[in-house]
């Protein structure tokens, strides 16, 4: 074994310097009979986040295998096959382990609990970005008696929020269709700004006073927003070292002040025109306000998009 994993690391750790995709292979994997066999089926690989990941998951290493039985395959050829199918490029980036020998086991009614976590991750990242999912529960349906499975598709229309879930799975098999559930819980969790030291009520943020950890989302009830959205805006309230800080810890500043002279834009993208005026009322980002221009004392409308900024199109 030993030798075997020696190999699978010259292999792919020819830049031992820079921070690389450790990538595991399974001892033993299970597979459905009659698909392709794909690297994310016999790794660890469940870190979505990251687009390597999503192409490694993908690559087809061997033809399927067309009957329930298993087939042991040696750690050298397994690495010369994955090796010959990856970019220069892609191997500067990956780190792989293979036992001394994988044993990949085909069955006709195997239902990947790999695939389904894919699923509910492209779900989740229309609503949480870059989250991490995390499952404290997942319980996947067997299919009973010899079907032979043909097509799954899990309906995640649900996922909306982390916590529990209780998806439709529609599963075809060679006896006809039938939907069973997909059913567990699970977290989310994403980098958001905490606070390193005790921010005291009117203080104005600094970015030392933060730094980014991942949190579990499913207790935070605002945005998770950026560090620099932060700095420089007023705490509305006292925040405690390690606190996480929303948009809600902070004061709400009027981004211009009624007799305040503005920056005003006049025209489209395509053509606009810089000007000067005078607010005639106090506004937040996103408030439309009256502002005079000096010259023609003219009042017009427009849009506050930034502080001190107004835009009329």
């Amino acid at each position: 074994m030993v030798k075997a994993l020696v190999l699978a690391t010259f292999l792919f750790s020819m830049t031992a310097q820079a921070e690389k995709l450790d990538v595991q292979i399974k001892s033993q994997a299970t597979v459905r009979t009659g698909e392709p066999i794909r690297l994310g089926e016999i790794s660890d690989l469940t870190d979505f986040q990251k687009p390597l990941v999503q192409k490694l998951y993908d690559l087809v290493i061997y033809d399927s295998i067309l009957n329930e039985t298993t087939v042991p395959i040696e750690a050298k050829s397994l690495a010369q096959e994955i090796r010959g199918k990856l970019s220069f490029q892609d191997l500067q980036q990956v780190s792989l382990r293979i036992p001394e020998v994988v044993q990949i086991k085909a069955k006709r009614n195997f239902i990947s609990e790999n695939g389904l976590r894919r699923q509910i991750y492209e779900e989740v990242e229309r609503y949480c970005g870059s989250c991490e999912v995390v499952y404290t529960d997942l319980k996947i349906p067997e299919i009973q008696g010899s079907s032979e499975v043909l097509g799954v598709q899990l309906d995640t229309q649900s996922v909306r929020q982390p916590g529990s879930f209780l998806l439709p799975l529609i599963v075809e098999t060679s006896q006809g269709k039938q939907q069973l559930f997909v059913q567990g819980r699970m977290q989310w969790w994403k980098e958001a700004p905490i606070a390193k030291r005790m921010i005291q009520f009117g203080q104005r943020i600094q970015m030392s006073d933060l730094e980014l950890k991942k949190i579990n989302i499913g207790f935070v009830k605002d945005a998770t927003p950026q560090l620099q959205d932060l700095v420089g805006r007023v705490s509305a309230r006292t925040i405690t070292i390690g606190q996480n800080v929303s948009f809600q810890d902070l004061k709400k500043e009027a981004a211009v002040e009624r007799g305040q002279t503005v920056k005003l834009l006049i025209g489209s993208d395509v053509m606009e025109i810089t000007s000067s005026a005078v607010a005639e009322e106090t506004g937040f980002l996103g408030d439309v306000i009256r502002v005079k221009q000096p010259e023609t004392k003219k009042v017009i409308s427009g849009v506050l998009v930034e502080k001190g900024v107004v835009k009329v199109q």
